[in-house]
């Protein structure tokens, strides 16, 4: 029996209105799935500006969980740089 990888998931609203403006996002965006490894792939979607859901498949939940949390901890830092603003609306959330 094959273990089945479990899916991660994070609704984050980000906003800047600073004159980068979109290329911020866009840029914060990169940063936080260059955190990515090769057993946890971190995908960001948009759904409706300004929210956005950054997802993950993990074999492992520890290790997924982790690199989400810095994902995000990547994402905050990097908008903030830019005068924008990041508000996870819903933290980190699993799905079998």
């Amino acid at each position: 029996m094959t273990p089945q990888p479990i899916k991660i998931r994070a609704d984050i609203e980000v906003t800047c209105f600073d004159y980068e403006g979109i290329d911020a996002i866009k840029t914060a965006f990169k940063e936080a799935e260059a955190v990515s490894l090769p057993e946890v792939p971190i995908r960001v979607k948009l759904v409706a500006p300004p929210l956005y859901v950054m997802i993950t498949n993990a074999l492992d939940k520890q290790l997924g969980i982790d690199t989400m949390e810095k994902a995000i901890q990547v994402l905050e830092e990097s908008i903030k740089k830019s005068n924008g603003n990041m508000v996870t609306k819903m933290s980190v959330m699993f799905l079998l």
